[in-house]
């Protein structure tokens, strides 16, 4: 299987995150790619829910505007946001570091 990757919130972390589908011999599972939760999945059942949870973020950023600027930062693994209410010092601090490591690319 290739690397799959999709936006979902996180019930362990509560965060917004980039997840990964792996399958390995004990199975299929979704993994949080920041706090590296796995859960189990079945596999025919994973396309179906990966498209709906892409679809669902989609929404929220059509529907909430204000939203989108977060939305755009779950781009990579280890990604992770707040969607909704004030951010945690977590996800200030992380914001921070993608903004020195934009500013770095610039100067480059």
């Amino acid at each position: 299987m290739a690397e799959k990757y999709y936006r979902r919130k996180c019930m362990s972390c509560n965060y917004y995150c980039v997840f990964q589908l792996v399958k390995d011999e004990a199975g299929p599972y979704e993994l949080c790619t920041h706090c590296q939760t796995r859960t189990p999945i079945a596999l025919n059942f994973a396309d179906a829910h990966t498209q709906q949870c892409e679809n669902w973020l989609e929404n929220q950023g059509r529907m909430w505007p204000a939203v989108r600027p977060k939305i755009e930062l779950l781009d990579r693994p280890g990604a992770f946001i707040t969607l909704f209410g004030k951010p945690t010092e977590e996800e200030l601090e992380y914001k921070k570091q993608r903004e020195q490591e934009s500013q770095k690319q610039e100067s480059e």
